[in-house]
């Protein structure tokens, strides 16, 4: 997985997380530990930040919104998940779709 893509999907998932809920989405993949843990908290530059209750959304280079589960990360480093080339694309070309401004309708 190229290192430059993590970093900037951690960087995404700790700064651009949108849409958020009020539970954990628990990842339902095997673990060596054992048990998943749920929340799935990961390091990301000394700030913790917490999996299972965002999604991120980047733009591909055709205007398309990608959007996933900000869960992904995890998915990503502890089980070896390659996502589609565009999203990796969009990602590691940071190109975050922010949150409308407060007071603004959402979609």
């Amino acid at each position: 997985m190229p290192t430059e893509f993590v970093h900037a999907l951690a960087v995404l998932c700790r700064d651009n997380s949108t849409h958020r809920t009020r539970g954990w989405q628990s990842c339902t993949l095997a673990h060596p530990e054992g048990k998943p843990p749920c929340p799935v908290v990961v390091d990301v530059g000394g700030t913790e930040v917490t999996l299972g209750s965002a999604e991120i959304r980047v733009l591909a280079r055709d205007g398309r919104w990608l959007i996933a589960p900000n869960l992904v990360l995890h998915y990503v480093t502890a089980h070896g998940y390659l996502p589609p080339r565009e999203f990796i694309e969009a990602v590691t070309a940071r190109r975050a779709i922010p949150e409308p401004p407060s007071g603004m309708p959402r979609f």
